[in-house]
């Protein structure tokens, strides 16, 4: 079966208790969707064009969050295949209900659309906000968020979140506080690792567990800098060499450690900002990133970097959890953190302008 006959069989799509079918069906969808006063629903309304016309590519726009922004191009085939593995791997039947609540404008919304597509499920939207549950009635059986919007869920109403079966979070690391309170709770939550060049997550881990755990077809190993690397598969053509440092435990498992690019060179000691920050979620309750600034004598210091009106009442210099490099030397406050569009800390702008 060719690439082009395998993605134009998924052409059928159930649209907040509406079923559009086939090419026509679809096409009155784009319609409705383009004539919304929504901003979202119009995004919809251009990828399922993108999604029905010849070409066997999709455009996708990356985060940003370790540099520029770029487009780049993916197979539908290999939309497809992780559509596939997504379902396989948490039982999702067709007619069960699917939210939508991050931006068809990124990959994470794309892939629920196409999630949608292939399982037949009833996919409802909400708005891309910080508590896409606020007014919603109908249980979810699942749904893809941001940490953010997570957190802002537990804060306004935690009761919420048991009418969702299963929750795939992604985009950035859930803190230590939130996850401690999803697990009491009992949500089936999963945080995911993956990336627009990935079409999406290859690895998975419960939030009770330390590590991920690659799903099925996807092979991975650690390179001679401790990084990362996806091998080829129906989703990447391509060997993936990340700058994500990880501990590899097994062929299927690993751990995240940081990134390679965002070490901090302290005296001569290489200084992880994630480690550091994981250490220090316990101390302070407020959200606070890891940076550094240009010193004399170590070259560059730790610092931490806190938004205006967030407290730090902890004497960092006398946790023993962390080793005197780690130690952050200066406490730092800005107005608010640059992001890109998907709520993810840009650490590179971040750390130009505390210089």
């Amino acid at each position: 079966m060719s690439d082009k006959t395998e993605y134009t069989a998924y052409l059928s799509l159930t649209l907040n208790g509406k079923h559009f079918k086939g090419r026509n069906g679809l096409d009155l969808l784009i319609k409705q969707c383009e004539k919304s006063e929504e901003h979202e629903h119009r995004l919809i309304a251009q990828f399922i064009l993108e999604w029905i016309n010849d070409s066997d590519f999709i455009t996708l726009q990356t985060s940003g969050s370790t540099g520029q922004a770029k487009l780049i191009k993916v197979k539908k085939s290999a939309m497809l295949a992780s559509a596939k593995r997504t379902i396989r791997f948490f039982n999702l039947q067709a007619n069960q209900t699917a939210l939508l609540c991050l931006s068809a404008q990124y990959i994470a919304g794309k892939m629920m659309l196409v999630r949608a597509i292939v399982g037949g499920f009833n996919l409802i939207t909400s708005s891309v906000s910080s508590d896409p549950l606020m007014g919603l009635n109908q249980t979810i059986d699942f749904v893809a968020m941001v940490p953010l919007q997570l957190s802002t869920i537990v804060q306004n109403n935690i009761d919420d979140l048991s009418r969702v079966k299963k929750i795939l979070v992604g985009g950035s690391a859930l803190s230590t506080s939130l996850r401690d309170k999803l697990m009491q709770i009992g949500c089936e939550v999963w945080e995911s690792y993956g990336m627009t060049e990935t079409v999406s997550h290859i690895a998975v881990r419960s939030i009770g567990e330390h590590a991920f755990r690659v799903l099925d077809g996807i092979q991975i190993s650690k390179n001679d800098q401790g990084c990362l690397v996806i091998h080829p598969s129906d989703v990447n053509e391509t060997m993936l060499i990340t700058t994500d440092l990880i501990e590899l435990y097994s062929d299927f498992d690993f751990s995240l450690l940081g990134r390679l690019d965002n070490i901090i060179n302290s005296g001569g000691v290489k200084v992880v900002p994630e480690e550091v920050e994981k250490k220090l979620q316990a101390y302070i309750s407020n959200e606070f990133v890891i940076s550094w600034k240009s010193d004399l004598k170590l070259g560059q210091k730790v610092v931490l970097v806190l938004e205006s009106g967030s407290v730090c009442d902890v004497e960092l210099s006398q946790l023993s959890c962390l080793s005197k490099y780690q130690i952050p030397k200066e406490m730092i406050y800005v107005d608010e953190f640059p992001r890109t569009d998907t709520g993810k800390v840009k650490r590179k702008k971040l750390q130009e302008l505390i210089s």
